[in-house]
């Protein structure tokens, strides 16, 4: 994520070579790439011990259903 921030200028280069691609799409490729990175970065590098009581997946089952959609949602529309 840190790495994708300092290439924020290539979005408005991208977007001169194809104007059909709108500007904003490119804020929701974002979004969904970092989301999967996180998902992929918990399910690999969280679960060391699944049996460790801080582990990623066991984290996401003691979260409650409700506060990890107003995790999701929240984090999309700061």
């Amino acid at each position: 994520m840190l790495l994708s921030m300092l290439c924020w200028g290539s979005w408005a280069n991208t977007q001169k070579i194809d104007k059909r691609w709108r500007f904003e799409l490119f804020y929701w490729d974002y979004m969904w790439g970092v989301l999967a990175c996180a998902l992929l970065f918990g399910l690999t590098l969280g679960t060391k011990n699944p049996a460790a009581p801080d582990s990623f997946l066991r984290n996401l089952y003691a979260a409650s259903p409700r506060s990890l959609a107003e995790a999701f949602l929240r984090g999309r529309h700061l």
